[in-house]
């Protein structure tokens, strides 16, 4: 096995926490509670999420930073997106660590206009975020309850990265990324590649699979009563 086959393998079986029971339970209680969910209801959802790109380590490969985002990272990329059926799918370059002002800044460009244009009060656009300070900070919350076309999905579980589409993305740029010709010499070069394989693999395809999925992957929550999926 290549260096490459056992980083691809090591990043498919990236382990995640010990659930706790109570932890099982939220995500048990609502899975079954949103698996009858029509696709229709999915496709009114937008998925937001941040990721930070590491490059540069000793065997030359990119991968994805894991830990805290307080100290300061060198040779990576961080990056916030947005994913779903009825808005538009962006990725952009976050300067330095995500905050209140720059995560409004990209709920106002990227996810606003689309609320404006296809939803309304009677019914809005539903933002799935995971529960990050910066995503149920005080002035986040604020921005949304005067954007009475957008609704935040509250209840969802605080540990459903299985669930969250982006988190995979993620992992299929580092891989393509790390399969890539392009030498990675620098943050810029680096930045240009995530952003280039992000435009080829998130297309209407890739969204509509992605929309279709989230049904399966809740009845898989059930059939692992709470439990992990991945």
């Amino acid at each position: 096995m290549t260096l490459l086959e056992i980083f691809k393998y090591s990043l498919s079986k990236m382990l995640r926490r010990e659930l706790n029971e109570e932890g099982k339970y939220s995500r048990l209680q609502f899975a079954i509670k949103y698996c009858s969910m029509p696709v229709s209801y999915w496709e009114c959802v937008c998925f937001l999420d941040e990721a930070r790109f590491c490059s540069f380590d000793d065997n030359g490969l990119v991968s994805l930073h894991k830990g805290s985002e307080r100290v300061n990272i060198l040779n990576s990329v961080p990056v916030c997106a947005s994913l779903g059926f009825s808005v538009p799918n962006v990725i952009t370059k976050i300067k330095g660590r995500i905050d209140t002002e720059q995560y409004i800044s990209f709920l106002n460009t990227c996810v606003y206009p689309s609320a404006v244009e296809k939803f309304s009060k009677e019914s809005p656009i539903l933002l799935i975020h995971d529960h990050y300070p910066v995503h149920t900070a005080t002035a986040v919350r604020k921005w949304l309850q005067n954007r009475s076309n957008i609704a935040v999905l509250t209840d969802w579980p605080r540990n459903f990265g299985d669930l969250m589409p982006l988190e995979n993305t993620w992992k299929i740029i580092v891989e393509k990324v790390n399969e890539s010709p392009v030498t990675i010499s620098s943050t810029s070069v680096l930045w240009d590649e995530v952003f280039k394989i992000w435009s080829n693999v998130v297309d209407k395809e890739y969204v509509d699979s992605i929309t279709k999925s989230v049904l399966h992957k809740l009845k898989e929550v059930v059939k692992c009563h709470g439990g992990w999926t991945d």
